[in-house]
């Protein structure tokens, strides 16, 4: 893609770092057509190569740029990222060693000089990277009220949020009667393999463990392998793992995870089953209790059929089937609404005793509902790309978090709980925290799916790098009027967690805002795009503005290679693995 650099619109400051957000930040101003002064602070850092790139990538694109020396700040500022008495810390930044690289007011003290220049140039803006996965993810996720955006943490009794009702045919504005917060029982661990491969499960998360890794793959698999949680796993252990994950691996894709104890339960051809107490699940005609309560159909069958609605699929789908018997649904009105809806768009209705839906793909793009998307209220289409982790969790009973999309779903006293952190539009409660195993349903691994893995050779080993808990403290629950907690924000629950770099947070930005302003010497915005975007989508916006990442530094370490073990490394080696690309920068591992 040729940069459009055709009409210039106004002068405006950037902080360049070299890394990969400010140096995608960098190609999107050039290509909006700004003319952008480029700035970069040489504070006594470790990793100044980033420096030496940002200068080349503006030679490059033909922008201006100058940088700032403050090396002698390290020595009132101490931090690993600048002392030479201390190695950088290994692992990610949920790590508490993390904390060590936090050097003190740095954005401050560079957004002050920034602004100064800035107000030199009277350029209109001061562009500034920091982002979501700088741990500046606010400590509470924003609903919509009929206000404007709100933090969650922030809605009082009586405020007024955008809802769905399940027995009206469009959204409205429900008062709040309810706030519930609670503390996080269940710790949530974050996996990583020394395959570079990682994924987050509660603690009570089965999975199968190899007690040695020196046994006869073609006979000994079923012996060796053992049930165990993660929280009991260790660095070292050995997991087992899908063969094909090596396959994908070389193709530059990352799409299966660790084998657990339901990887081998084909749930796409299977049969949910409703009654007035519990739905069940039917494999092999084998019926196992699944999960109670109404809320759960209701909520499967809405995206059943008005999260489908016209919907075009790539690729042929499975289905679901889900039954909800006549007689059971309390509310007649509502099932009617649904029949009459699911034959308006086009879907197969059988009306027997039971009437049954059928599905569109589990992985694809769905269209939220008709009202919405007409009036473009909000906007028109959500993901729903892992229905079958839902399945999956609510037979094992506890908080199973996507590796791929950032998907929870837990069950809470065999309630349905929710959880999409990264979609703009959801429906649903909050996630689930008083997770015990007593109030949840399991099913065990059968020894046919062992013998399986043995006869067909499916999954190889896989050691274990690290395990690390993840800094989650708290959760709201929010209950609006008519007896109904289902509402429309950007996240339906609030997973607190301490930012350690506190110049990152949205609360430090919007004060520096208010400081610039008060200064009045020159009309000056303070803009920071990608605050609420992970690096991940920063990295799929580059790759849409052709960024060059070969021309980007985020190692820490100041080696001449990038280590790959420190928490940036790690961070961004995750980011291109979600995009499904290779990362152009080399690597020491």
């Amino acid at each position: 893609m040729k940069l459009k650099r055709v009409i210039i619109m106004c002068n405006v400051v950037l902080i360049l770092s070299g890394g990969v957000d400010s140096t995608t930040l960098l190609y999107d101003l050039v290509d909006q057509g700004y003319n952008v002064y480029a700035l970069g602070f040489n504070y006594g850092q470790k990793h100044v190569k980033e420096l030496e790139y940002a200068k080349k990538t503006c030679k490059k694109l033909n922008v201006n740029f100058k940088v700032i020396n403050l090396e002698n700040l390290g020595e009132i500022m101490y931090s690993s990222l600048t002392s030479d008495e201390e190695d950088i810390p290994e692992g990610h930044y949920e790590s508490e060693s993390m904390k060590s690289t936090v050097v003190p007011n740095r954005n401050m003290v560079m957004l002050a000089i920034a602004t100064s220049y800035a107000c030199t140039l009277k350029a209109e803006s001061l562009f500034y990277g920091a982002h979501a996965g700088d741990h500046c993810v606010p400590g509470n996720e924003l609903v919509f009220t009929n206000i404007g955006k709100k933090l969650m943490s922030e809605l009082q009794i009586n405020d007024l949020v955008l809802s769905n009702d399940f027995n009206a045919k469009k959204i409205s504005f429900k008062r709040v009667v309810k706030k519930i917060s609670n503390g996080i029982r269940n710790d949530i661990f974050k996996i990583t393999t020394k395959a570079g491969r990682s994924f987050k499960v509660t603690g009570n998360h089965r999975i199968f463990q190899i007690k040695r890794y020196d046994f006869d793959r073609h006979t000994g698999w079923e012996k060796e392998l053992i049930e165990t949680y993660a929280k009991d796993i260790k660095p070292d252990d050995w997991l087992l793992a899908p063969a094909s994950d090596r396959m994908l691996l070389e193709n530059g894709k990352h799409k299966t995870e660790l084998v657990d104890l339901l990887n081998y339960c084909d749930l796409n051809h299977s049969q949910l089953q409703y009654d007035n107490d519990n739905i069940w699940f039917k494999k092999n005609n084998k019926v196992c209790r699944f999960v109670s309560k109404e809320s759960f159909i209701r909520l499967l069958s809405w995206y059943i059929t008005e999260g489908s609605k016209s919907t075009k699929y790539r690729y042929n789908a499975n289905t679901y089937r889900v039954g909800i018997p006549q007689s059971k649904i309390k509310n007649p009105l509502y099932y009617d609404e649904i029949i009459n809806t699911v034959r308006e768009w086009g879907f197969n209705v059988c009306e027997s005793s039971d009437t049954i839906f059928f599905s569109g793909p589990t992985t694809k793009v769905f269209e939220l509902c008709g009202n919405i998307s007409r009036n473009k209220q909000i906007p028109n289409e959500f993901l729903l790309y892992d229905i079958h982790t839902l399945f999956d969790t609510l037979i094992k009973g506890d908080g199973h978090i996507s590796s791929e999309r950032s998907y929870q779903y837990v069950t809470n006293s065999l309630k349905l709980k929710e959880q999409v952190s990264w979609l703009s539009i959801i429906l649903g409660n909050s996630v689930g925290v008083n997770i015990t195993t007593n109030s949840c349903y399991g099913i065990s691994i059968r020894n046919s799916f062992k013998k399986k893995i043995n006869k067909f050779g499916e999954c190889r080993m896989v050691q274990v790098k690290t395990v690390e808990k993840c800094n989650s403290t708290e959760v709201f629950d929010i209950e609006v009027e008519d007896n109904h907690n289902f509402f429309i924000g950007t996240g339906s629950g609030v997973l607190v967690s301490n930012s350690i770099y506190p110049d990152c947070r949205p609360e430090f930005v919007e004060k520096m805002k208010d400081v610039i302003k008060i200064c009045d010497y020159h009309p000056l915005d303070l803009v920071v795009p990608y605050l609420h975007v992970d690096k991940a989508e920063i990295i799929r916006k580059g790759i849409i503005l052709e960024v060059d990442y070969s021309m980007t530094w985020t190692c820490y370490s100041g080696k001449q290679k990038a280590c790959g073990k420190c928490g940036s490394c790690m961070e961004r080696l995750e980011a291109f693995e979600y995009n499904n690309i290779k990362d152009p920068v080399e690597y020491l591992m």
